[in-house]
């Protein structure tokens, strides 16, 4: 048993092995030594030209093992200027990638925030994730809804432990080993890609993209406030956000003005991170933010025409105060005629979706609503936010 865990308890999950492991990934040199008890690792050169050494203890069960761990990584941290937090999660998450997002405000300021908050933030990290990973799929600059791929990598991912500090919520998207992929060279022969140093480039999985995209986006983000041009966002969602993400970064804000985020990654070690990425980057989500972010989706918004399309269902809610005698008075700006119809399709999950009908067709609305009948609709579906919206209205009919 460490008698010397609860001393050092941020090395209390980690290895000998562990870390040696990670030493020898990032070019540690082994060094033989007498002790049998001790290893001993040179890593870069110091400021008078000679390696930096990192003792460790050859066993987890020996007493000092902790203290050793500690020691390895404050040593760690001051050669890669980290924090001891970062290094210790780039040691134990090989097989992901993290998102780490640290809120910053007088309600988190004890280490703990409301569970209603936790609750809105999680469902906001996780709406993010899956319009990056729809995003993959296709960039573009609005989409109404997500596709049911980028639902299953969302649901891969997993919440990881909080961290205190202010307070943290922890994504960690899991990543498969890598897998090398052939590609044809001039001749037509199949041949490994190879990095410049000689060592052959897997395919990158789904699962890092969307992590890239990801940071890329949030980067871009801060970009944009520290530069003040929003046409940043404007351009960036091929392999950024677009304006899904910036319409919920937007909600998120407005929701609890007083919050701060603070976003970091997690890289895994067995995947390179490309050279744009900066790996130890910490990006601030702030109020200063919520303009740009506002004006982006907004303007992302406007480039994307939802396609026609036909629904049906049952009327469950109608809403009134005015009805116009006939059509002529009717205005689909300022119309009250508002009803919001049961979605009930095969293969599409029921949904609720609210359109605006001119007089005669709520007078028919009505009727249907009574009698129990289902009704189809024309129109231009949308989801500007959580809610469906059906657009421009036409060919209501009573079945």
């Amino acid at each position: 048993m460490d008698r010397n865990s609860d001393t050092h308890p941020d090395v209390s999950g980690l290895k000998i092995n562990d870390l040696v492991s990670y030493l020898r990934r990032n070019q540690w040199r082994a060094v033989s030594t007498r002790n049998k008890r001790l290893l001993l690792f040179h890593g870069p050169d110091d400021d008078d030209g000679n390696p930096v050494e990192l003792v460790l203890t050859a066993d987890d069960r020996f007493r000092d093992a902790p203290r050793s761990l500690s020691q390895a990584i404050d040593l760690l941290a001051a050669v890669q200027q980290r924090s001891r937090s970062s290094v210790i999660d780039s040691i134990l998450f090989r097989d992901k990638d993290v998102v780490n997002a640290r809120i910053l405000g007088e309600s988190a300021e004890s280490g703990s925030i409301p569970l209603p908050v936790a609750q809105s933030v999680l469902e906001h990290l996780r709406s993010n994730l899956s319009y990056a990973a729809r995003l993959e799929e296709r960039p573009d600059p609005f989409f109404p809804g997500v596709s049911k791929q980028a639902k299953q990598f969302v649901g891969r991912c997993r919440f990881g432990q909080t961290f205190m500090g202010s307070f943290g919520f922890r994504i960690e998207i899991p990543l498969p080993a890598p897998i090398p992929v052939r590609e044809a060279d001039a001749t037509g022969l199949s041949q490994f890609p190879l990095f410049e140093s000689g060592e052959i480039v897997p395919a990158v999985p789904l699962e890092r993209k969307v992590a890239l995209r990801f940071f890329r986006g949030l980067s871009r983000v801060r970009d944009s406030v520290e530069k003040d041009d929003v046409n940043i966002l404007l351009t960036g969602y091929g392999d950024g956000f677009n304006g899904n993400v910036y319409e919920n970064l937007e909600g998120i804000l407005l929701e609890f003005p007083w919050m701060e985020f603070m976003y970091s990654m997690t890289w895994s070690p067995d995947w390179p991170v490309p050279s744009d990425v900066d790996p130890v980057s910490e990006i601030p989500i702030r109020r200063s933010t919520l303009r740009y972010v506002k004006t982006a989706a907004r303007e992302l918004r406007r480039v994307v025409q939802p396609e026609e399309t036909e629904i049906g269902g049952r009327i469950v809610q109608l809403k009134a105060e005015t009805v116009p005698e006939d059509d002529d008075d009717w205005d689909l700006e300022t119309s009250e005629c508002t009803v919001v119809i049961r979605r009930d399709e095969p293969g599409e999950k029921p949904s609720r979706v609210t359109t605006h009908l001119s007089p005669d067709d709520y007078k028919k609305a009505c009727d249907a609503h009574k009698e129990g009948r289902t009704v189809r609709v024309k129109g231009r579906l949308d989801k500007p936010g959580k809610s469906w919206i059906l657009q421009q209205p036409t060919d209501f009919m009573v079945e």
